[in-house]
């Protein structure tokens, strides 16, 4: 991951920032941004590969299309 990201910023960062880790670990990012009123996510794949879109698409984007945020506005 460091190829991609540099290992000039510190793993806590890392973590705070992007969605990383196992298919579970990035199912709860998304929905801990989701809770905290995230209405859109921007995909930015680690290298040029199909197979991370598809990754994605079956694992994030399925799981999570009937979401719809629940935002107070103030």
């Amino acid at each position: 991951m460091f190829a991609v990201v540099s290992d000039e910023r510190p793993w806590d960062y890392i973590e705070a920032v992007y969605l990383t880790g196992t298919i579970d670990d990035v199912q709860r990012g998304v929905q801990a941004r989701i809770d905290a009123g995230v209405e859109c996510l921007l995909l930015h794949t680690m290298t040029a590969e199909v197979r991370q879109l598809e990754l994605f698409a079956k694992h994030v984007l399925e799981p999570f299309a009937d979401v719809t945020p629940q935002l107070s506005r103030v």
